[in-house]
């Protein structure tokens, strides 16, 4: 089994095209081109950790774009994120408000610019924080690392992916 990250995949989100520059001609392009590289990286028993923001689409639509994506699949909530029984609906086996491996050291968070007081400690402690929510943007404090699929390629990848991606900026 092997572990994925990606954040902020916003399918059927028309508009996200426009805002965020990504090189799609169209909604159905962009998803369909996001659940290829996704289930072309990852196998029925890997695990991927979506960092939010997964769909701003109609329910029926949405599930079925997540239920057709290989692995489990956990999601740390973003704001464009319904309610848990909704995301557990769509085919999320666990809906988070953040990640956390003391064993890899890797937590995940949606905003990186909104981390609770009370996850101070987790932040001090991990050795890799990914995170979500800016797009093309990036964070540049130590240690975070963007999973926003516009850095990514579009592409879930594994930390040790990650950790070699230069940063768009």
């Amino acid at each position: 089994m092997q572990i994925f990250y990606i954040s902020d995949t916003h399918f059927g989100h028309t508009n996200i095209i426009e805002y965020t520059r990504r090189p799609f001609k169209s909604t159905n392009e962009m998803d369909e081109t996001m659940v290829n590289n996704w289930n072309r990286v990852v196998g029925i028993g890997d695990l991927v950790i979506h960092g939010g923001d997964v769909a701003l689409a109609n329910m029926n639509y949405a599930t079925h774009l997540v239920k057709s994506l290989n692995g489990d699949k956990v999601l740390v909530r973003g704001n464009h994120d319904g309610s848990v029984s909704k995301m557990r609906r769509m085919g999320f086996v666990d809906v988070i408000s953040y990640w956390w491996s003391a064993l890899t050291g890797v937590l995940v968070w949606h905003d990186p610019n909104d981390i609770p007081p009370h996850m101070e400690m987790l932040t001090s402690v991990a050795t890799h924080i990914l995170y979500g929510h800016l797009h093309e943007k990036i964070y540049t404090k130590p240690n975070f690392y963007s999973i926003c699929v516009e850095q990514i390629g579009y592409t879930p990848r594994t930390l040790e992916e990650i950790l070699q991606i230069k940063p768009i900026p």
